[in-house]
Parts: C-alpha cells; sequence; structure tokens
C-alpha cells in the first residue's frame, strides 16, 4: 500500500482510496440526448423479472456478488443490458479517482454473465460525462462514470440470467507523518438494486443473503432493501412484490479493525516498510522442543512463534531485544513503540496453547518497567494484535533507555509475560510476533 519514507518534520497527510465497483445490472438504452452521456436505464416492457436471488460473499480485502435473475418473456428477443460501474467519490472536488483507467478496462473480464447457462460477453463504455448520484439520507456521494453492457438473448417463457463478479470494498485509509502506522477507515459494501427495476412490473420475490465471513461481529447495516435477520455468520432478508427502482441501496459498513491487525501482524514483512521496524538480536529464557525458535518473532510470519519451555505455563518467562545502534536514519527518526501478536497465529493454534495476558517492557538489566500491556480475552486470532506507543517518555527509570536510542548507544529491551490466559489443550504459551517500530516523520 505505501512504498515510501517520509523523513519530513511537519504533520503530512496521505489518503488511500478505494477502486471501482459494481452494482445490479438491467435494462439500458444507447442514447445521445441523455444528460449522462450516450446510456441510461429504460423500462423494458418484453420481460418481468419475476425474481432475484443475491449472494454476496464476503472476504477480508474483497467480495464476491451473485445475482440469479429468473425472467419471464413476452416473446423472443434481444435487451441491452448494463451493469453500472461506479466510484466512491472521496476526492476534494477535482475529480481525482485513483487508479480508474486500469480499473475500468479490467472491468469486461471481470464481471460475468451467462444466460440460460451459456457466457454473454459484457464490453466496459465510459460516459461522455460522469454522473455524481449524490444521496442526502445516507451522505454517500456516488460517481458513476460508465458501465458495461451486454446484448441479452430473451426467450419466450423463463430465461435465467447469472452474473458474478469480485468487487472491492470502499474505503478511505490515512496516513500522518506523525506516525507510520495507518489509521484504516471502516469498509463498506454498497449495492443499489436499482437498476434491475426496470425490467417490467415489480419483482416478485426478492432474496438477500450476506456471508460476513472474517467481518462476523463487525458488521453495521446502515440501510437494506429488505429487512436482514442474522443467522450465525450469515445476514437473511426476502421481501415479496418489490418495485426496485425506489428501495434503498444495501449499504453495508465494516470496522476497519480487521484491517490494522492485518498490518499490525505483517509488520516485520511488509514490503517499502523497512524504515520503519528495527531488525533486531533476540534471546529468551527459555524455548520449547521443536520450530520454535526466538527468532521466529521477527521473521513477519504470523504463523510461526516462539513458544517458551518453561515447565506448566510461561509465567516469569521473558526475551531480550538488543536494538542496533544505527536503526535511526537521520535527526526526524524516532523509537515509536512495539507491536505484540499475543498468541500462536496458526490455523488451531490460538486457543489450544495459552496466550498472552498481561507483559512488562523493561529495559535489560532494570527492575522498574517501562510500560505494561495487556490483552483481551478475544477468541478472534486475526484481531489480537496490539501496538504500544513508547515515544517521549517522561518516566524517571525511562530516561536511560530513550537517551541511548537518541544518541546511538547499544540499547536492549526486556518482554516479561505477567499474566496469561490458559489453552485448551497446551500450557506452553506462544508469541507468533514483536515488532519494534520507528517513526521517521
Amino acid at each position: 500500500m505505501r512504498s515510501i519514507p517520509f523523513f519530513l518534520p511537519m504533520s503530512l497527510a496521505l489518503t488511500f482510496f478505494s477502486p471501482l465497483t459494481w452494482a445490479n445490472g438491467g435494462p439500458v438504452e444507447w442514447t445521445k440526448t441523455s444528460a449522462a452521456g450516450d446510456i441510461r436505464p429504460k423500462e423494458n416492457i418484453s420481460a418481468a423479472l419475476v425474481e432475484e436471488t443475491l449472494k454476496i460473499e464476503l472476504a477480508f480485502d474483497h467480495y464476491r456478488v451473485t445475482a440469479l435473475y429468473t425472467l419471464k418473456g413476452n416473446s423472443k428477443t434481444t435487451v441491452p443490458f448494463g451493469v453500472p460501474l461506479v466510484w466512491m467519490d472521496y476526492d476534494d472536488g477535482e475529480g481525482l479517482i485513483p487508479n480508474k483507467d486500469q480499473e475500468f478496462s479490467s472491468a469486461g473480464s471481470r464481471i460475468r454473465l451467462r444466460m440460460n447457462g451459456k457466457p454473454v460477453n459484457c464490453q466496459p463504455k465510459l460516459l461522455d460525462r460522469s454522473v455524481r448520484l449524490d444521496n442526502e439520507k445516507t451522505g454517500e456521494s456516488i460517481l458513476q462514470k460508465g458501465w458495461c453492457l451486454a446484448s441479452l438473448p430473451i426467450s419466450k417463457g423463463t430465461s435465467r440470467l447469472e452474473m458474478s463478479y469480485r468487487a472491492d470494498y470502499w474505503f478511505s485509509d490515512e496516513v500522518f507523518t506523525k506516525s507510520p502506522l495507518t489509521e484504516f477507515g471502516n469498509r463498506v459494501v454498497y449495492y443499489p438494486l436499482s437498476p434491475a427495476g426496470f425490467w417490467k412490473g415489480r419483482v416478485a420475490k426478492l432474496d438477500l443473503q450476506i456471508d460476513l465471513g472474517p467481518y462476523e461481529g463487525l458488521e453495521q447495516v446502515r440501510r437494506s432493501p429488505v429487512r436482514l435477520n442474522k443467522q450465525g455468520s450469515l445476514l437473511k432478508g426476502a421481501g415479496k412484490s418489490i418495485d426496485l427502482k425506489t428501495v434503498p441501496p444495501l449499504v453495508l459498513s465494516l470496522k476497519g479493525v480487521l484491517a490494522e491487525s492485518h498490518e499490525l501482524m505483517r509488520w516485520n514483512s511488509l514490503k517499502g516498510m523497512e524504515y520503519s521496524r528495527i531488525k533486531f538480536q533476540a534471546k529468551a529464557s527459555s524455548t520449547l522442543k521443536g520450530n520454535y525458535a526466538v527468532r521466529n518473532l521477527g521473521d513477519g510470519n504470523p504463523e510461526t512463534a516462539w513458544c517458551e519451555g518453561k515447565k506448566g505455563g510461561g509465567v516469569g518467562e521473558w526475551v531480550e531485544f538488543s536494538i542496533p545502534t544505527d536503526f535511526l536514519q537521520n535527526q526526524y527518526c524516532s523509537f515509536h513503540g512495539v507491536i505484540v501478536t499475543p498468541g500462536y497465529l496458526k490455523k488451531g493454534a490460538f486457543l489450544n496453547n495459552e496466550r498472552l495476558k498481561k507483559i512488562s517492557l523493561t529495559e535489560c538489566g532494570q527492575k522498574n518497567a517501562l510500560d505494561t500491556m495487556e490483552f483481551e480475552p478475544i477468541r478472534r486470532f486475526d484481531l489480537a494484535t496490539k501496538f504500544k506507543p513508547l515515544s517521549d517518555y517522561k518516566k524517571p527509570h525511562a530516561t536511560s533507555f530513550f537517551r541511548k536510542l537518541k544518541t546511538k548507544q547499544p540499547a536492549c529491551m526486556r518482554l516479561t509475560i505477567d499474566e496469561v490466559y490458559p489453552g485448551r489443550k497446551f500450557e506452553d504459551t506462544c508469541i507468533s510476533e514483536v515488532a519494534l517500530v520507528v517513526n521517521c516523520g
């Protein structure tokens, strides 16, 4: 996501945007009179949408849409069909939408249409003029930049259309020079159903199902065309005799904490972020036999771990991190804090092993702690990693440690296990990652 270090003594902010996404498809017409430029939705009286089944599956950085349309035609015909291509508008009024050309050109290959089991080609077309589709009720600002167009062969009687694609979340993340860490905004699924409302009459039945996947428990339904009920990790809803042109879009907000934890647990291996981490040497009070060496703490792979080797649990065990004298690249760089993944993140291991509840961070050889870190009894390994700021400390006993860092003298930090959560199967306490963070802003 980021690849350039910033060595500037100012509060500089960078914002990262999401790319284009899609919506429901529906009948359109080609015209030169439309203010939108060439293409617009058009009521089609040759076929009715009898039923739509919409399934959305959420993944970490994208979601997948499958829409099944049951159509009933009056006669054999061909209908122009369009899928809107839209962006969430986070710009400052200058119309700057990152990567729109690359994203737009790939839309035709990413949207798959099948009519009665046979593939139908979809061709992206840019509008002569973008259309701003602002929603005063929700505050969303949408830019429609084009359509993906197809010609659908409609049979007399029942026809079935399947539309599927992978889409990206809308989001706005920010980075400031005061910290190398990203401030992650919420991820948003925005899915208008109105284009499918231009078939003849109302849709007799609409079924909607959302598989929340990794965002289960992190979701907020801001708007929905039907009432949604939660069943485990699924949101389900249905409606009858619906005018899709007038129903609200599906707007699903997902907390950015998942993206934050994902970045933290991989801090030691993030490309382009070498300037924001310290390559430390580590030694431990004990180590479990097997592939649980202390060097695993800095490998950037959350599926490896250091596990202490003390019999009966890990309280009192420690790891010491030697900090090299050349970790500061220039006068604007400073030690920023510590990232800790408090358990073993290998699949199935997080709850089976003991994991951290509380740790102390001290200068090696000293008794008084620079600070402590406490971890909640969270059951989800992908939300467990935490960052602790340790810069500009005023505690008297911390003066020596931070003076050594600033004057490029050898320094050492000890992490001591104070309290643990019990494991379901094993007494060994494991830690997947520890990162020492530098800020050069």
